[in-house]
């Protein structure tokens, strides 16, 4: 009937006799289960909460061009005289700063195009933005 194996990811483990009912954490935890979060779309929320909080996002966002041209800007004004550049940047944090299985694989793929296609989308809101803005004139431009 399916040409592939249905893919499954585990959303949360519980264990419903270690829970403190006086611990906030564990009630909304326990929350996601009810019949009532079902409709609410609440584990839904939960997977997308850690999705964005996974190791694979957030290397994925480490490598990006806007935050490799922060840690630039941040590096150059710890050592002013030294000449870094992103490649460079991008390269150690590759190699000896995020641990190879955030990098490789599936989930990292996936993560890469989640956060390259945010990117895109912001840059063309702020294109747009641009674009639809009003043109200021100056006081000489209106003599």
């Amino acid at each position: 009937m399916f040409s592939k194996p249905i893919d499954k990811e585990l959303i949360l483990d519980l264990c419903l006799t270690d829970l403190n009912p006086r611990s906030d954490d564990h009630v909304s935890l326990a929350g996601l289960v009810a019949k009532e979060s079902w409709t609410k779309e609440s584990l839904g929320e939960y997977l997308e909460q850690k999705e964005a909080l996974s190791r694979f996002t957030i290397a994925a966002v480490l490598q990006s061009d806007s935050v490799l041209s922060v840690i630039r800007r941040e590096l150059r004004r710890v050592s002013p005289n030294a000449r870094v550049e992103t490649d460079a940047i991008a390269e150690v944090l590759r190699n000896e700063v995020l641990k190879r299985d955030a990098l490789e694989g599936d989930r990292a793929d996936i993560a890469a195009k989640m956060v390259a296609r945010a990117a895109r989308k912001t840059l063309r809101e702020t294109k747009a933005d641009v674009a639809s803005a009003p043109l200021a004139t100056t006081p000489s431009a209106a003599k």
